[in-house]
């Protein structure tokens, strides 16, 4: 059974995050199936939170597997949406060093001999 993932995921304004959520209590729920009864997801370390938070505790009281007409249909006006459309540009700033504008947030890309890194910040 997976017990926890732990990726990056990213902040407009704090950069990278790792978060890590944690899947526990196990439980079947019929057809074969396990499924986790609690799952805690929590942000790890960064300058601005220091020892990281928790942010989510969810505990499942009842979940069913192949429930007949479960099914919900997905209206129109959602199925037809077009998806967002961002123009990003890139502007030299200098050598290996770039502007990465558009949308609500800028972001600035250096590259370096061996990797490129990068910074997103807010627009305004």
């Amino acid at each position: 059974m997976l017990e926890r993932v732990i990726t990056w995921i990213p902040d407009a304004v704090m950069g990278d995050k790792m978060v890590e959520i944690r899947y526990s209590d196990y439980r079947d729920v019929g057809g074969g199936a396990k499924l986790p009864f609690r799952l805690h997801a929590h942000m790890g370390d960064h300058p601005l939170i220091p020892g990281g938070h928790n942010w989510m505790d969810l505990r499942v009281n009842d979940a069913k597997v192949n429930v007949a007409d479960a099914a919900q249909t997905v209206p129109d006006s959602v199925r037809s949406a077009p998806a967002p459309q961002v123009r990003v540009t890139a502007q030299k700033l200098g050598d290996g060093v770039w502007l990465m504008g558009g949308g609500s947030h800028n972001s600035v890309a250096v590259e370096f001999k061996d990797f490129v890194t990068g910074h997103r910040g807010s627009a305004g």
